[in-house]
């Protein structure tokens, strides 16, 4: 019987042991394989994996329709250690490894980093890292915003960063609260969460109205501007066509120039009947009695025909400057086309069963704007609690 080899037994590991092979083997399918490679009965290292996971020892990944893998947390600065000497057992021959061996062990490493790289990101994580970039984002937006509107009740720069300070304070107040209560019902101090949710409503209603103070101002300036520049594009194309209608209307086609040389070339029929008519009338236009009347009575439709041409060219001209300034001026011609187009459509969609106004849809819209900053609190404590690890009482088959 002396070609029959003896396999050493598998040393049975102390927890301390077992994690230190965990940190050096790298992650491990199967609560089964660990439980075996450490000699140690697998109900039992399931319990010692729970408690090194609550201790933040471990972590492990489950994986749909595979066996969870197990892998220690590295700390940051490793524990040094005398090396102990290794047990005795007997070892079969020496075999010369190729070097296509000895690059895979080598390179190892490196695929145990990657593969834990790659197993960090889960569809829970890459949720939670957005919730926590929205949750971010709504908080800036919010804190600016209570900011924002008490200095603008502020009338000195004392008052103003005093209102500026409470603002602050209490949006971040709402901010914190959610997420807040949640940590102190994880760690048992749950009448101090429920004493948490419940101041946030207050802390979300003071915040509201800075939101709804901010949101009111800006769109009511926005729309004050659109139906001012509006009205003066509406104005301004009526005048227009009115000026166009006008000047069709005018008959004389002849020029003010022509029409001046043609009352210079007049003036010698006034000056035949009364010499000094046309100085003291200022050409007939001035001062014109009776006894001046008979002078100037040759060239009346020669002037008549000088002041149509007079308003033709002012007409001309006033088209020209208000049909400059709509070209370079953008053409409104709705005051909130949002609300008016939304209200039409939805009126469309529904077969008119929902019939909105635009002053509806214009205080949905500010409700949206007013809400969405307040809602930080709320995603910052999803942010957390997809963060967390999950339970430890469900085991996974390996």
């Amino acid at each position: 019987m002396d070609d029959v080899i003896e396999f050493p037994k598998v040393k049975v590991l102390s927890e301390e042991e077992a994690l230190d092979y965990l940190r050096r083997e790298g992650p491990i399918e199967g609560i089964g394989a660990f439980a075996t490679s450490i000699g140690r009965e697998r109900t039992r290292t399931s319990r010692i994996v729970d408690q090194w996971e609550r201790d933040g020892k471990v972590v492990r990944r489950p994986r749909s329709g595979r066996a969870t893998v197990i892998e220690a947390v590295v700390p940051a600065v490793p524990d040094v250690r005398e090396p102990s000497q290794p047990p005795v057992v007997h070892a079969p021959p020496h075999v010369q490894h190729a070097p296509a061996q000895v690059a895979h062990a080598v390179a190892h490493p490196a695929r145990r980093a990657l593969s834990s790289i790659l197993a960090a990101i889960t569809p829970a994580s890459t949720s939670a890292a957005i919730a926590l970039f929205l949750a971010a984002g709504l908080g800036a937006c919010g804190l600016t915003i209570n900011v924002w509107f008490a200095i603008s009740y502020a009338r000195s720069g004392m008052e103003g960063a005093i209102a500026a300070s409470v603002g602050a304070f209490v949006d971040l107040l709402a901010f914190w609260l959610p997420s807040g209560g949640c940590q102190l019902w994880r760690r048992g101090a749950h009448p101090a969460a429920v004493v948490a949710w419940c101041v946030w409503p207050f802390a979300i209603a003071i915040s509201l109205t800075a939101s709804v103070g901010f949101s009111a101002a800006n769109f009511s300036d926005a729309l004050a501007k659109r139906s001012a520049a509006a009205t003066t594009n509406t104005n301004t194309a009526s005048d227009i066509q009115r000026w166009r209608t006008e000047r069709d209307g005018i008959t004389e086609k002849r020029s003010v120039e022509e029409l001046e040389i043609q009352l210079q070339r007049d003036r010698l029929k006034v000056d035949r009947v009364d010499r000094d008519a046309w100085t003291d009338t200022k050409g007939c236009t001035v001062n014109v009695t009776m006894d001046r009347m008979k002078a100037c009575s040759p060239i009346l439709p020669t002037l008549q025909a000088l002041a149509q041409a007079k308003r033709r060219a002012k007409l001309s001209e006033d088209i020209n400057i208000a049909e400059n300034k709509q070209v370079g001026s953008p053409t409104i011609t709705s005051v909130d086309p949002q609300a008016e187009t939304l209200a039409r459509l939805l009126t469309w969609i529904s077969r008119g069963w929902i019939a909105p106004s635009p002053d509806d849809v214009a205080l949905v819209r500010l409700v949206g704007w007013t809400v969405a900053p307040s809602l930080a609190g709320l995603v910052l404590a999803f942010a957390q609690l997809l963060s967390a690890p999950r339970s430890s009482s469900r085991h996974e088959a390996s």
